[in-house]
């Protein structure tokens, strides 16, 4: 059987960035393959997503967050750690300069998903681009992401690289124009892999957490990647309708609400599978409210990737519950997830179809 490694941004302290990881490496394992995560250490992704061994620098200000934040951002990063090599088999660690003899041990490479197509963000790193692979391995991008257009420098390095593939899969139907002008391959568009796995799934991960007794016996409305808009819209709905707001915030305490800290990601599942309405700005935390059938509304961020959302918006009939910051559209609790439904479970067999086709 063919070995496959998968690429992606799985040393993190971000829940989406987790969960993506582990539905593409399940989906493929459930197929019969054996798929490893490749422990790659990309030293931006790591300067951002990792807890810090000391201040940014040694200012007053930064002293304190470090005191204050750094804790608990440690707390999660460990959690997470022992999370992945629960569930996912890691490949041996590698860097920049050692990636090149993963060749040894994996026939199929796949570039999984998140936005590991941002130059911006991985400063530069074209390892996500499978640079570093044999020409007579088997190259594929399933559900990449790109992030923003790109321009100038990055786009002459983008283009010299994707036309190395053998299959490119990507997850905004957006890019796939960007993409067809460099390159003429047929680019493909597929669910983000959180949605190669059913929604029974994440109601049975969810269920293990500790505090899923507790959740299902409150009501309140969840708030994932707090901004003022949100906290005062969840706030205004939340008192006229007998609930109470709960955020997860890892900064400083807002005033008002219940402010959470999960650090174990069946906690977040569950706070997401429990709640009577999610307000977010989250791309995961939108998509798990639509696998768990709880009414939400997600909210566009400057600078923020949207084009994400505005695709999922599009895929999924649901441009009504994408808010621009300021908007003043009442809120509704009503979707009509029978249809919703319909279409996760097309875009997921079709993924997991086209998935299969190109590991055989």
């Amino acid at each position: 059987m063919k070995k496959i490694g998968l690429i992606t941004f799985h040393d993190t302290t971000n829940f989406g960035s987790f969960l993506q990881t582990f539905g593409l490496y399940k989906a493929i394992n459930d197929m019969g393959y054996t798929c490893k995560v490749l422990d790659y250490k990309c030293e931006a992704i790591n300067n951002t997503e990792l807890p810090l061994k000391k201040p940014v620098s040694f200012t007053l200000r930064n002293i304190v967050k470090f005191i204050l934040f750094e804790p608990i951002k440690r707390k999660k990063y460990i959690a997470f750690k022992n999370e992945l090599n629960k569930m996912m088999n890691l490949s041996e660690r590698y860097d920049k300069s050692s990636i090149k003899f993963a060749n040894n041990e994996f026939d199929i490479f796949i570039s999984g998903s998140d936005i590991l197509w941002d130059l911006n963000l991985t400063k530069g790193d074209t390892s996500y681009f499978l640079d570093f692979v044999d020409s007579d391995k088997k190259k594929i991008a399933f559900s990449t992401s790109i992030g923003d257009k790109w321009d100038g420098k990055n786009l002459e390095i983008a283009k010299s690289l994707i036309n190395n593939y053998d299959m490119i899969a990507l997850r905004e139907k957006e890019s796939i124009g960007w993409l067809e002008q460099l390159t003429t391959k047929k680019v493909y568009s597929v669910c983000d892999p959180t949605m190669l796995l059913s929604k029974e799934y994440w109601n049975k991960y969810a269920k293990s957490s500790k505090m899923e007794k507790n959740n299902k016996t409150k009501k309140y409305i969840l708030v994932y990647f707090p901004s003022e808009i949100i906290i005062n819209e969840a706030k205004e709905f939340a008192k006229s309708n007998d609930l109470e707001v709960w955020v997860i915030n890892y900064g400083l305490k807002l005033k008002g609400v219940k402010n959470i800290r999960p650090c174990f990601v069946a906690d977040f599942l569950s706070l997401e599978k429990n709640a009577s309405l999610i307000l977010t700005s989250s791309y995961h935390g939108t998509l798990f409210a639509i696998y768990f059938n709880v009414p939400f509304y997600a909210y566009l961020r400057e600078n923020s990737h949207n084009v994400r959302f505005n695709d999922l918006a599009k895929k999924l009939n649901i441009e009504d519950r994408i808010r621009d910051n300021g908007t003043s559209t009442k809120i509704n609790l009503k979707m009509n997830y029978n249809l919703i439904n319909e279409y996760v479970e097309e875009i997921r067999r079709e993924s997991l179809q086209l998935l299969k086709e190109n590991l055989e």
